[in-house]
């Protein structure tokens, strides 16, 4: 939790206000003296778009996919598929290129 209310660059209190509870319950659950209770984490999750799997065992991302992306993907994958094979192996290895660079990028 302290790590998503990082990422979104709130505080304890207004991450809290947030979710209709106070700056001591964020702070006692970030500092392990307590659990979110599963009301609090269906808040988390439905609020802030909280990948429910991250949240809980901290694998995979940290947020869901928004319906805006869904549409993108599904339409670059209609694009793709609509390409002849030379063209989807083209694009398939510029998009890796495009992965690589950013990962490269991060590492620096």
């Amino acid at each position: 939790i302290k790590m998503l209310r990082a990422t979104l660059g709130l505080s304890q209190r207004s991450f809290g206000e947030g979710l209709g509870v106070s700056r001591d319950v964020i702070s006692n659950i970030e500092n392990k003296r307590t659990h979110p209770s599963d009301p609090l984490l269906e808040s988390i999750i439905k609020i802030h778009s909280v990948n429910r799997i991250w949240l809980i065992n901290g694998s995979g991302e940290m947020f869901r996919k928004t319906n805006d992306q869904i549409n993108a993907l599904c339409d670059a994958i209609d694009i793709f598929n609509s390409l002849p094979l030379s063209f989807q192996e083209y694009a398939l290895n510029q998009t890796i290129s495009i992965y690589d660079s950013q990962l490269k990028a991060a590492i620096d």
